[in-house]
């Protein structure tokens, strides 16, 4: 089966974030997520001169903004992937 392709003069409107809120929060959570994580991370660089036992605290919470970081970057991607469909 064909489609016929109607001629005239259409307008190509392009998708933007406000279209699909879904993709707004998606795009919006996921730069917080990263920008949050990106500052704690240089945060806790910039403290690491501690002592031993302190050690596991930092490393264990530079690990979960490290994921953190991840899953923002992962719902901008979704986010951004929504508005090109």
């Amino acid at each position: 089966m064909v489609k016929k392709i109607k001629k005239g003069n259409k307008r190509i409107r392009k998708r933007f974030l406000l279209d699909n809120p879904l993709s707004l929060a998606l795009f919006l959570i996921g730069l917080v997520l990263v920008v949050e994580s990106l500052g704690t991370m240089w945060l806790l660089y910039n403290a690491f001169h501690t002592k031993i036992l302190q050690f596991a605290f930092w490393t264990v919470f530079f690990l979960f903004n490290a994921i953190k970081f991840l899953a923002g970057l992962i719902a901008i991607k979704a986010g951004y992937r929504m508005i090109e469909k």
